[in-house]
């Protein structure tokens, strides 16, 4: 049950690892990302506090001079494709007999 999301936490850190020389991914932004795709159960409107919550981890990445905006587009990225990820392993798993 909890591997799942530590693989996937693990893929975002890894694939942040080796974007590092061409781009510095927010790892900020990728995690606030996934937490707001992890909340899918809970309905569209959470999803979307989640995601305004992600934007405005993002906007204060970018403020702060943290970041790119290339940067969070990868932060976004890998965040949604670890969601992604969890989302279609899960279904897979509860799938298979």
């Amino acid at each position: 049950q909890y591997v799942i999301p530590l693989v996937s936490v693990f893929v975002i850190v890894v694939g942040a690892m080796l974007t590092v020389r061409g781009c510095k991914l927010s790892l900020h932004v990728a995690f606030a990302v996934y937490a707001a795709g992890l909340l899918w159960p809970l309905g569209v409107a959470t999803v979307g506090a989640g995601c305004l919550f992600a934007g405005i981890v993002a906007w204060s990445r970018l403020r702060l001079s943290r970041h790119r905006p290339r940067d969070l587009v990868a932060g976004t990225a890998a965040g949604g494709l670890a969601a992604s990820g969890y989302w279609l392993t899960l279904q897979g798993l509860q799938a298979s007999p």
